[in-house]
């Protein structure tokens, strides 16, 4: 399916409310707050910046539970040392927009940046496979290659690269491929694209936070 001109701009804008309502967000999340706060604000946001609703369910996962694909918010608190992933998209005049950024809650430790950095290099190398008639295949191994120099293709990779695919590239075949004139994202099996920090001071008081 080919977008119009009109419908590219409307997706353009509801993935921009998206990463405003996010940067929003990220200057208040701090140890103490529950996953279901930081859901509730994430969602409080998109509507305050003219969104209809979210897209989907928002996923907000802490410490143990960000290794979920798609786990739901709990009272679970944020502790220092965590990392938090957040999944959300704002529908917008009907389109929808979804992203997923990961953030650490205090100074990351050796082994969080290096795993940070395999990803990011498998996202990249994902990202430059991507051509006109290339096979989702491939793009998946541009990736698993990267991770398995790293010696990570055989842990988390797996579970979340077969989710991702399934959703976005395989429906109709591994073999599924671009076509002249389409327009469609392609995203990272791992959505480590933001390695940011929350720590005391980063936030500013509001409500019930």
């Amino acid at each position: 399916m080919v977008k119009s001109p009109a419908e590219i701009d409307t997706i353009r804008r509801s993935v921009n409310l998206n990463s405003e309502a996010f940067a929003r967000v990220l200057k208040r999340i701090r140890p103490g707050v529950r996953e279901l706060d930081v859901a509730a604000e994430i969602e409080f946001q998109m509507k305050m910046l003219g969104a209809e609703k979210a897209s989907f369910d928002t996923i907000i996962a802490a410490g143990p539970h960000s290794a979920l694909p798609h786990s739901h918010p709990t009272a679970h608190r944020l502790a220092n040392n965590e990392l938090l992933l957040i999944d959300m998209g704002a529908s917008l005049e009907g389109y929808a927009s979804d992203m997923t950024r990961v953030i650490h809650l205090g100074p990351p430790s050796k082994k969080i940046r290096e795993m940070y950095r395999a990803v990011l290099e498998a996202q990249l190398a994902g990202i430059d496979a991507v051509r006109e008639g290339t096979a989702a295949g491939k793009v998946d191994a541009a990736t698993r290659g990267v991770l398995k120099k790293y010696k990570l293709d055989k842990h988390s990779y797996t579970q979340l690269a077969t989710v991702w695919a399934w959703k976005f590239m395989s429906r109709r075949g591994s073999e599924r491929k671009t076509k002249p004139g389409s327009r469609r994202a392609w995203p990272s099996p791992l959505s480590l694209s933001l390695f940011g920090r929350a720590g005391r001071n980063s936030h500013r008081r509001h409500g019930g936070w």
